[in-house]
């Protein structure tokens, strides 16, 4: 029986140009916490972003954010991984230095940003409504680093492997689309934080379903039980799949219809 349901939300669950979490899914996730299964959403989105989106249900349902590094339930940290401060600056030094690349770095509440461009920080503000940070150095913030993430507008494949070079042995390095690369700290993925969730809820992982659609949700995929990727996902991510689907709101549905059980 799926127990638990874990979905991505980035080119999963959220839709159109607005990326908004439509009335239809929340009314099947609703749904299937009545029936008494449980729902995570699973995102390198910061945590308040998530809760705005899941505003409705944000008390019924579990939090994965920054890619695995922060884990949150009714506005609890269940569990944090953070960077040795010395690997976080050499990293985001790396980006500032590369032409056309912008840095992100998480924390628990907020990102904090050093743009280069203006259109970054409205980006960030007004396309992806996280809470943001703007500062002078950004090598400077206090906080722990949950996730350092690059943005180039123009696209990151042809790049993504200059860090992976460079800092695969020290971090979790994943495309999460065209235009951004996450890293996150050794042991911090959606894997490993699915996991997690499945432990807190006394959850078997074989008894989870995981729907997701990009390399960083393949960990994820490796954890759950029955993984589903999206059609319009890379063949590559795909491959880690049981099964495949066009829109989110088929597999929610089949879920409640029991057909996985």
């Amino acid at each position: 029986m799926i127990k638990l349901i874990a979905s991505d939300l980035d080119g999963t669950m959220l839709w159109g140009p607005d990326k908004i979490v439509r009335d239809e899914s929340l009314e099947l996730i609703e749904a299937l916490l009545d029936q008494g299964r449980t729902f995570v959403a699973a995102s390198g989105r910061q945590y308040a972003n998530q809760k705005r989106l899941f505003a409705r249900i944000a008390d019924r349902i579990g939090f994965i954010c920054e890619n695995g590094s922060l884990l949150m339930y009714r506005g609890n940290a269940l569990k944090k991984f953070s960077y040795d401060r010395e690997t976080g600056i050499e990293l985001m030094k790396s980006i500032l230095a590369k032409d056309g690349c912008e840095v992100l770095l998480s924390g628990v509440d907020t990102c904090y940003i050093q743009p280069k461009e203006k259109s970054f920080e409205d980006h960030m503000k007004y396309y992806v409504k996280n809470n943001v940070t703007v500062v002078e150095d950004i090598c400077a913030v206090e906080e722990p680093f949950l996730k350092i993430s690059v943005y180039n507008r123009n696209g990151l494949v042809r790049i993504a492997h200059d860090w992976d070079e460079q800092f695969g042995s020290r971090a979790n390095i994943a495309m999460s689309d065209k235009t951004w690369l996450d890293t996150g700290p050794l042991g911090a993925d959606k894997g490993s934080a699915l996991a997690a969730m499945c432990e807190m809820y006394g959850i078997g992982t074989d008894e989870t379903l995981a729907i997701g659609d990009n390399y960083n949700d393949i960990p994820m995929f490796c954890t759950a039980g029955f993984p589903v990727a999206m059609e319009h996902g890379p063949e590559e991510v795909k491959k880690f799949a049981k099964e495949t689907a066009k829109d989110v709101n088929d597999i929610l549905r089949k879920v409640l219809e029991g057909k996985y059980d």
